[in-house]
Parts: C-alpha cells; sequence; structure tokens
C-alpha cells in the first residue's frame, strides 16, 4: 500500500472513531488530522495511539468511578525540523489539542516553540497525592532551547494577547557522576517575582533505580523519594512542616497485550487509602 493509502485510511479511521461527536471544534480537529497526513510528503509521519481506563474512587462520593481517555498523537522528524500533535478526548467529550510543539536544529543546539510543558524536574505520585511544587503545570505555550545538557524555557502569558508577555523563565542543567545523575533547576515567575528552586537525583544501586527530588519554593522545602524495580514503583513524600505525608506503590504488567497499572496511595495525615486501576491499550 501506497503512503497516501495509508495516510487516507488512518484519516478515515480517526474520522470514524470519532463519528459519534458533533461539536464543531471536533470536526476542525478531524480535518487538521487528515491535513496533516496527507500533507507529510517529505518524511512520514509517526502515529500513536492509545485508550485508557481508569477506575479510582471519588472521595466526595465514596463512589469507584470509571475515566476513559482517548490518545491521539502525531510526530514528524525530517532530521533538521520537527513537529508534534497530542490530541485528547475524555469520557467521549469534545476532542482537544493536549499539547503540541514545532522545532529546528541550529548545529547542535535545539530550538521548539508550543505547548510543551516545562524543564522543572516532576513528581512521580500523581497530582493531589505530590508535595513538589510543580511550576510546570502553569506553562502554557513556551520557547525552548537544549544545549550541552541545559534547558531554558521562557513561557509566555498569553500569545493570543501578547506575544511578548513573559511569565515564566526556567532553567535546568543535567549532568552525570560516576554514581548518578543529577539534574538542578529554578523557576523565576515575573508576576509574583518568587523563585522555585529544584533539583533531582536518579542512580543505579544494585540493580534498583533509585531517586531523589527536592524543590524549594515559598520559603518551604519538600521531597520525594522513589525506587523501581521489575515493574514495581515505589514512593513517599513530605516537606518541612510534614515529614512523611503519602507512600505510595504502583505496578506494570503486560496482559494478553494490554498494560494493566495498579497504583495506592496511603494518606499518612488523613489515614486514608487510594487504590486506582488502569487498562491502557496502544495501537
Amino acid at each position: 500500500m501506497s503512503y497516501y493509502g495509508i495516510s487516507i485510511m488512518m484519516s478515515s479511521i480517526v474520522c470514524s472513531f470519532f463519528h459519534n461527536t458533533r461539536t464543531i471544534k471536533m470536526k476542525l480537529l478531524l480535518t487538521t488530522v487528515a491535513t496533516l497526513t496527507m500533507a507529510t510528503t517529505a518524511f512520514a509521519a509517526d502515529f500513536g495511539a492509545s485508550i485508557d481506563v481508569e477506575v479510582a474512587e471519588n472521595k466526595a462520593t465514596d463512589k469507584y468511578e470509571a475515566k476513559t481517555t482517548v490518545n491521539l498523537d502525531i510526530a514528524a522528524d525530517s532530521g533538521l525540523a520537527f513537529g508534534a500533535l497530542s490530541f485528547q478526548s475524555i469520557d467521549n467529550a469534545s476532542v482537544s489539542i493536549d499539547e503540541w510543539h514545532v522545532g529546528t536544529f541550529v548545529a547542535s543546539t535545539e530550538l521548539s516553540f508550543g505547548d510543551q510543558g516545562g524543564v522543572m524536574p516532576e513528581a512521580i505520585a500523581a497530582t493531589g497525592f505530590d508535595t513538589l511544587t510543580d511550576t510546570n503545570a502553569s506553562m502554557t505555550e513556551s520557547f525552548q532551547v537544549n544545549a550541552l545538557g541545559f534547558d531554558v524555557a521562557l513561557g509566555f502569558t498569553d500569545i493570543r494577547t501578547d506575544a511578548s508577555e513573559i511569565t515564566n523563565i526556567q532553567g535546568a542543567y543535567t549532568f552525570g557522576l560516576p554514581v548518578a545523575s543529577v539534574t538542578g533547576a529554578v523557576d523565576y515567575n515575573r508576576t509574583s517575582e518568587e523563585y522555585t528552586y529544584a533539583v533531582q537525583a536518579d542512580a543505579d544501586v544494585l540493580g534498583l533505580a533509585v531517586g531523589t527530588t527536592a524543590t524549594y519554593a515559598l520559603s518551604t522545602w519538600a521531597y520525594e523519594a522513589d525506587t523501581t524495580a521489575y515493574g514495581l514503583t515505589a514512593y513517599l513524600n513530605g516537606d518541612e512542616n510534614d515529614t512523611l505525608q503519602h507512600i505510595g506503590v504502583a505496578h506494570t504488567r503486560d496482559l494478553n497485550g494490554l498494560e494493566l497499572t495498579s497504583e495506592v496511595d496511603y494518606d499518612t495525615d488523613n489515614k486514608e487509602v487510594s487504590p486506582s486501576i488502569k487498562l491502557t491499550f496502544n495501537f
């Protein structure tokens, strides 16, 4: 089958999959996907899709609820220029662009622009169970530079109203030591005039992947320690005012082609156990 034949088939599959969604936004996004697929004549685009079904307890209702997430990822790289789009639909709602970016290389320096998150180290624990200060969550569109282990991100306030207004400035540097890989990072918010500092270290100890991440923001230290082996990841976290707040364990295994992830978090303050199960199928 020719590349154009594959492109047409992929476009048809995407359109058929979301046939029952009737919003104008959906039609525009599907048209975008089809156009991008047909337009990549210089180099082929890579497609990835997945369906996630996660069952977790709603603490407000004491009932277990299922959330279904459909992801579609498109990425292309010519060797000099690159770009990517991530579409997402949650619980059969309209499809939206989750993240996107375009970029190029100048010598050995990578330049990119888009809605692509930040460069600060992040927690392993899920949102709501983490204690680290997350300044990446507030980053929307940003311009990023990567070279020689250095990462710099300039986060825009809202490019639709003022493409010159910068809210966040982030910088990170990753370097290797004989026993670990270490990343140091800082975020400066120009609106609040607050700094957030972060450091992360990862190492392999006797076959175990171990890591520690710490942040300092608003005069408070917070930390997370984790270890991973044989598909099992465990973490614990807290801050200087409450040393141990959460203990969590997650296990991922292959189940006849499906990815099954079981997670449980224990809140030491409220004495609450929060289990969840996620089933993922990757196309």
